[in-house]
């Protein structure tokens, strides 16, 4: 699972430990949520709504910016300090 840890590179040091909560809280209600939907609907209409979450978060993860890190790697220096300046919470 790489969203832990893309948190933890992109969050703000006050706010990284209440995201990192709140990713195993959400996948803990999603199995909850699958186990209470798949007894009310069959297996073919639960697998189907599976599928397009998963589609709609690959689609969705097109969008979402890299690591300040990542650029780092691979010696953008200059992209990555601009870049981390436009990341959410950080002042220059």
């Amino acid at each position: 699972m790489a969203a832990p840890l893309y948190v933890a590179e992109v969050a703000v040091a006050s706010r990284r430990g209440p995201l990192g909560s709140a990713f195993q809280l959400l996948v803990t209600v999603g199995i909850f949520l699958s186990y209470a939907v798949g007894s009310v609907v069959s297996w073919s209409w639960l697998a189907v709504t599976g599928a397009s979450l998963c589609f709609i978060h690959a689609v969705l993860l097109l969008i979402v910016p890299e690591t300040p890190r990542y650029l780092l790697v691979k010696s953008d220096r200059q992209v990555s300090h601009s870049h981390n300046a436009t990341l959410p919470g950080r002042q220059e």
